[in-house]
């Protein structure tokens, strides 16, 4: 209610106004929550003007947009719709200097000509209190149909264009070896700066003993974690490496939680081992989590033995079928410049 008043007081900002080339596609996020780089980067080959605003990379961000503010925007985001400045300095995401507007403050900063939204995350597309501010934005565009799909439909257009971060359908490994590649993806990154770095090195000491590789989410607070680990000899993948290469690079992935890279990869036919980190208690987290043949829900010991088990040859993991669709970024470009 509250958003469509305020579209009715506002207007939508695509009212009586024209596409030109001066229109901007500006593309808004942050760090791992920003899932736009690869279509902003299609259409940028594509001739369109483009910027992209990272706000883990950019940091004076209010400044570069007060700059272009009064011309023609079109106004993509994959970003919690109320993720403000407060919010982001109490979660300690990093730089305190950093210049932080939320999507909704972007909506009213520019009145955008057009306004996309988009998830960086496939276990739940927005959170349930953002729902009813859809009707800000023309259209959504999602990853796949889920219950999400159903729900965001009551507010605003959407399509299933593919998940953005996969480019393509990936390779069927070869279980039938002794070099067994395993990837440890963390998340929850509130919860891990909930301790030290020694802390978190010791609770995840049994699972690093297995000689997993692991991969930090690209987000800022977390070089003091990543150096213990790389101090006690785990070897760490660039943060800059896409999942997705790293899926069609390994065996096993190993999850945390309900985290995004668990749907990333299972649906892409990979076994998962999802480690319940004890955020919150075990059996929540088993309520929540889904029941597939290709998914196995341990603690960080019981994850542990698994792997070990896997790698002695005593235990065989199922995986599933490659269906999670990569992004069709041609009708992503026709959402995006509203000529479906």
């Amino acid at each position: 209610m509250a958003a469509l008043l305020y579209t009715l007081l506002n207007g939508r900002g695509s009212i009586g106004m024209a596409y030109n080339s001066n229109t901007l596609y500006l593309f808004y996020g942050y760090g791992c929550e920003y899932s736009l780089s690869h279509l902003a980067g299609y259409m940028k080959d594509k001739g369109y003007n483009v910027l992209e605003l990272d706000l883990l990379k950019i940091k004076n961000a209010y400044d570069i947009l007060s700059g272009i503010r009064g011309k023609p925007v079109v106004f993509t985001t994959s970003w919690h719709l109320f993720f403000d400045k407060r919010n982001f300095d109490y979660l300690s995401h990093g730089d305190e200097n950093t210049q932080v507007l939320s999507p909704l403050e972007i909506i009213d900063f520019f009145k955008p000509i057009r306004s996309i939204y988009y998830p960086h995350d496939l276990t739940e597309f927005m959170h349930e209190q953002e729902w009813t501010w859809l009707d800000l934005f023309d259209m959504a565009m999602v990853p796949y149909k889920n219950n999400d799909y159903y729900l965001m439909k009551r507010y605003t257009g959407v399509i299933e264009t593919g998940w953005i971060n996969k480019t393509r359908h990936i390779s069927k490994p070869d279980y039938e070896t002794d070099d067994l590649r395993i990837v440890y993806f963390p998340s929850n990154t509130a919860y891990i700066k909930s301790f030290s770095p020694e802390q978190y090195f010791k609770i995840l000491e049994p699972l690093l003993e297995t000689g997993l590789q692991v991969k930090f989410p690209k987000i800022g607070g977390l070089d003091a974690y990543q150096k213990i680990l790389a101090d006690n000899d785990v070897e760490l993948i660039d943060s800059d490496k896409t999942v997705f290469d790293l899926i069609d690079s390994y065996h096993i992935v190993v999850a945390t939680g309900s985290s995004s890279v668990l749907y990333e990869a299972g649906l892409s036919g990979r076994p998962v081992i999802t480690v319940l980190d004890g955020a919150m208690l075990d059996e929540r987290y088993c309520e929540i989590l889904p029941d597939y043949s290709w998914l196995y829900k341990c603690n960080i010991k019981e994850a542990a033995r698994l792997i070990e088990d896997v790698k002695n040859g005593r235990m065989v993991l199922s995986s599933g079928e490659d269906i999670l669709k990569p992004m069709d970024f041609g009708l992503a470009e026709k959402v995006i410049t509203g000529s479906l």
